[in-house]
């Protein structure tokens, strides 16, 4: 039996409650301004190790007297307290997210294995707020309270959510796809907070490698959120392209954030490590960038459907490329040109100008933007016509209409 295309416009369904989107909306904005932002001038600025220990409580900067910090050590915790903020924002995003399940036992399945998850992740933290503190005192390394069984229970944490986003996907109900990308953002935000953390803690044995790991694994944490907020956007009839459009524009929108995440790789080990091999290739994939992304827009926007339904989204996309050209551009001047009394140097050794600094943060942001859009144009494109079953759907929560409450099951 196949399922009937829903052709009322009217009829408009939520995949997760309002507020819930509303959430994924500014969480992704808190990330871009406080990680993107402070993790770029982090790195602009060479003071990633300002402060060798790690880790710390959230509210370390509330017990210092700031006028005798130094700007590096500021900048620091500033990113660290940033990232609290977003992981706490996105626990409350995966646990609203899975509320709205409306199958009563996933329901609790999940919200209990996020608790677990998250009760986990922290007492692995305070396990290894106590290894800092056992080292500071002296303690010899075999004598230190490492947090295994913290840890372990993470790890069990962390299968037991994909696990329930696993039946989340099986079960085929409407908005199973947001809730299943909000639990993965979660435990990418988790991995996200050890990659800065232990770039820290173990930067004496390996060197720079794990903060240029941590940069590029930061891109993909800010897709997966930007993802969720698109997830999330209400549906209604006619918000779909037609099956001859999509198909048309299903490799394209597949290659298109790949090759965008690839070129932002090469872009983290300019900024971490300065490859020279890097920095080639970093300039090659722009151009690969470039046209993928002229090509996808074209042709989504050569057909009346195309304009409708992705018309915002495309243009949107290659504004954001023609600035991110352009301050690329200006960032490669500031870091490799130079004139003056400075022009011998490498540069790694020259003195880092705020103006200078403030271009190549910018230009990571917009890098991030960059490869968000293109993520968000590759599931406008994959996303496919309503049907009658899913507005009939339990787990469909209607926009238009006050409904009474809906049955759980």
């Amino acid at each position: 039996m196949t399922e009937s295309p829903v052709t009322d416009p009217s009829e408009c369904v939520r995949p997760v409650p309002r507020w819930v989107r509303v959430w994924a909306i500014l969480t992704a904005i808190v990330a871009i301004v406080l990680l993107f932002i402070l993790g770029g001038f982090v790195t602009s600025f060479r003071v990633g190790m300002a402060d060798p220990v790690w880790p710390t409580e959230p509210w370390y900067l509330l017990g210092q007297d700031w006028q005798t910090l130094e700007f590096g050590f500021l900048v620091e915790h500033t990113h660290r307290a940033a990232g609290w903020i977003v992981g706490l924002m996105v626990s409350i995003l995966a646990l609203g997210a899975w509320w709205s399940t409306h199958c009563r036992l996933l329901r609790w399945y999940g919200l209990v294995s996020l608790v677990f998850l998250l009760a986990a992740y922290g007492e692995f933290h305070r396990g290894m707020m106590a290894v800092e503190q056992a080292r500071k005192a002296g303690a010899t390394v075999e004598s230190i309270p490492v947090p295994q069984g913290a840890g372990i229970a993470t790890l069990v944490g962390v299968g037991l959510c994909l696990l329930a986003a696993g039946i989340g996907i099986g079960n085929g109900r409407f908005g199973r796809w947001t809730r299943a990308v909000a639990v993965v953002t979660l435990i990418a935000v988790m991995i996200q907070g050890l990659l800065g953390g232990f770039r820290v803690y173990l930067n004496t044995l390996f060197g720079p490698e794990l903060a240029a790991v941590h940069g590029a694994f930061g891109q993909i944490v800010f897709t997966l959120l930007v993802s969720v907020a698109v997830l999330s956007a209400p549906r209604r009839a006619g918000d779909a392209l037609p099956e001859a459009e999509r198909s048309r524009l299903l490799g394209l929108s597949v290659l298109l954030p790949i090759t965008v995440f690839v070129q932002l790789i090469w872009a983290v080990w300019v900024r971490h490590m300065g490859s020279p091999v890097a920095q080639r290739l970093h300039i090659l994939t722009a151009f690969i960038v470039t046209g993928i992304a002229v090509w996808l827009a074209a042709r989504a926007l050569s057909t009346p459907a195309g304009r409708k339904q992705l018309g915002f989204t495309a243009y949107h996309l290659l504004g954001i490329l023609a600035v991110q050209v352009l301050l690329g551009v200006e960032a490669w001047m500031g870091k490799f040109a130079a004139a003056g009394e400075f022009a011998a140097l490498p540069p790694e050794l020259r003195p880092i100008k705020p103006s200078s600094a403030g271009i190549r943060t910018l230009h990571t942001v917009i890098g991030a933007a960059l490869l968000a859009a293109s993520v968000a144009l590759a599931l406008r494109i994959w996303r496919k016509p309503l049907s009658t079953s899913t507005i009939a759907a339990p787990s469909a929560e209607k926009v238009s209409e006050v409904s009474p409450p809906e049955p759980i099951g």
